[in-house]
């Protein structure tokens, strides 16, 4: 075999190892997704607190989920409280679904339902801070849209100079196959999104926050903002030493 068919041969299996490789990650990650993942998760925090949530859950099994929810690192109350908390205000379902809030207290609230029955139910079954949707009979495979919206009450620590926002979404969850997360861009200084390996685009007057997230990676964004933001966000200010 000549020294150029060599050359051709190997170049050729260069190419095919690496359109392999590429097939292999992009097919890896659904190998790893399970029955059940958040095929797309859109969120959007605007500068008076509010922050709207867009859940599309993927079911690919059915009859084995009766659940499908996302709970909060934080405290969950419809009523104001004296600490930092998320204020839950309203959610849209799917039909044929009940939706519930459980909120830090134990407090159960369903959409679509008045069974006492139900209300039994997530009360036994949800976690405190938890919001979701309830099917009795369990969910058919397919997919499952549910939007929820709150307003945030967080905890802002501040100098002479910034506002630093720390924004936990959740910590233990099943995988996001595609994550867009949208925040005002005007006050940001510099955005810590977590994982780390999400991307921050700039977007006209926002950034976007993007990409996948393995099962249980801790999600969130830390911003760095200016000092006029303070006044903006709905939260707890708690001042330190610059």
């Amino acid at each position: 075999m000549d020294e150029k068919r060599q050359i051709a041969i190997l170049i050729t299996v260069a190419f095919g190892i690496g359109i392999a490789a590429c097939i292999m990650a992009l097919a890896i990650p659904f190998l790893f997704e399970g029955d059940l993942v958040i095929a797309d998760y859109h969120a959007e925090l605007g500068e008076n607190g509010i922050f709207t949530e867009r859940y599309v859950y993927e079911v690919k099994t059915g009859g084995q989920y009766r659940m499908l929810f996302r709970y909060w690192m934080d405290p969950l109350s419809a009523d104001p409280l004296g600490t930092p908390y998320i204020g839950f205000e309203d959610m849209a379902i799917p039909p044929g679904t009940i939706g519930y809030i459980k909120e830090y207290d134990s407090t159960v609230t369903l959409i679509g339902s008045n069974n006492p029955a139900d209300a039994s139910f997530v009360r036994q079954m949800a976690e405190n801070s938890e919001v979701g949707i309830y099917n009795p009979s369990y969910f058919p495979a397919g997919r499952y849209e549910v939007t929820y919206r709150y307003i945030l009450h967080p905890p802002l620590e501040y100098d002479d100079r910034n506002t630093h926002l720390n924004l936990r979404l959740v910590d233990r969850h099943i995988p996001y196959r595609n994550l867009a997360i949208s925040v005002p861009a005007r006050s940001v200084e510099t955005i810590y999104p977590h994982p780390p390996a999400l991307q921050v685009t700039p977007s006209g007057d926002r950034y976007i926050i993007s990409g996948s997230v393995a099962a249980n990676e801790v999600i969130g964004i830390e911003m760095l903002l200016s000092r006029e933001a303070l006044e903006e966000i709905p939260g707890f200010p708690v001042y330190v030493e610059g």
